[in-house]
């Protein structure tokens, strides 16, 4: 089974639910074709239910780990307005990983069928 990131804003470019809306659409439609996905904007559930806060700085060392051992990434639209995922951007980076672009005008009702357009191009 294939590992896949999916990466972008939580709180930047648009609105919170609207940005954690698309990567929960993007997550399933992943989990709907076979893939183990990790989602941090649907872990972000945690740090809004739960009263003792977890520092951000926790969040993201937790994000860097996963993306360690995914085999590719998929990067939501907007992934370079916000400061962690352009952060995540460069360690994918570094090391010379997959990465999927879905695009600024991807909307929910697209997200399947980009996927699978842009996941015949890498596997």
């Amino acid at each position: 089974m294939k590992r896949v990131c999916v990466l972008g804003p939580i709180t930047t470019h648009g609105e919170y639910h609207h940005n954690l809306y698309m990567a929960a659409k993007v997550a399933h439609e992943l989990h709907r074709r076979g893939f183990a996905v990790y989602c941090p904007h649907l872990e972000s559930s945690i740090s809004v239910t739960m009263p003792e806060q977890i520092p951000e700085k926790h969040w993201r060392m937790n994000a860097l780990q996963w993306i360690e051992v995914a085999d590719m990434v998929v990067f939501l639209p907007g992934w370079h307005y916000s400061v962690g995922a352009r952060k995540e951007h460069q360690f994918v980076d570094s090391m010379m990983m997959p990465k999927i672009y879905l695009g600024e005008d991807c909307t929910y009702d697209d997200v399947g069928e980009r996927l699978d357009n842009l996941l015949e191009l890498i596997i």
